[in-house]
């Protein structure tokens, strides 16, 4: 019982930490896209 809780909070982190880095990604891309059309519009 408490070897498959353990192996689910562990799957859980898993799944957590692939989450941020998706996020940390999406937001980087939409910022270098927002500062890249910024730059266009303002040169």
């Amino acid at each position: 019982m408490l070897l498959t809780q353990e192996e689910e909070v562990d799957m859980d982190k898993k799944d957590l930490k692939k989450l941020l880095a998706g996020l940390s990604i999406a937001s980087l891309i939409a910022g270098a896209g927002l500062s890249v059309t910024g730059c266009a519009t303002t040169a």
